[in-house]
């Protein structure tokens, strides 16, 4: 039995240590974005144009994992391809929306451009489930908590954390 927690500890150890940092350059369709050839509606970009600039793992307060699994089903098959939309806002300072929240578990669709933008709800609910992807512990079976900002190409971002609802 000792033996065993051992080679236990040595193994999360090392894998700890090859983990990937809290930011990466992606430059292929993320695990939880459904591969789009081309662009079939404004409401739906083409994958390439959602590969993040930046995912950031440290940003935002921690949340409970399991109620932001309750909002990415809420956006994925109840909202569908219902519009999830954000006001214009500026580079660095982005317009919010809060699209999703549950028991704490916030999950926003911010703008950084000049314009309002306007995206299908389910392309925002796979976005959220490649940041709990991501920024969870896959080692870590216990593990309640998560949040972390996604930043596309395209100006707008995706954050899920802690918020009061």
């Amino acid at each position: 039995m000792k033996f065993f927690l051992v080679l236990l500890v040595s193994l999360v150890a090392a894998v700890a240590a090859d983990a990937p940092p809290s930011t990466l350059i992606h430059n292929e369709a993320p695990s939880g974005i459904v591969k789009r050839e081309d662009a079939k509606s404004p409401l739906h970009p083409a994958w390439q144009e959602l590969v993040p600039s930046k995912i950031d793992c440290q940003f935002g307060t921690p949340t409970n994992k399991e109620q932001v699994g309750w909002g990415i089903n809420y956006l994925r098959k109840d909202m569908g391809d219902a519009e999830c939309g954000a006001g214009p806002g500026v580079r660095g300072k982005g317009y919010c929306s809060r699209v999703s929240c549950d028991k704490g578990a916030a999950i926003r669709l911010c703008n950084e451009n000049d314009d309002p933008m306007k995206v299908a709800c389910s392309i925002v609910g796979d976005i959220a489930t490649t940041i709990v992807n991501y920024c969870s512990n896959a080692l870590d079976i216990l593990e309640r908590q998560t949040h972390g900002q996604y930043a596309t190409k395209l100006g707008w971002n995706v954050i899920i954390q802690h918020e009061n609802c």
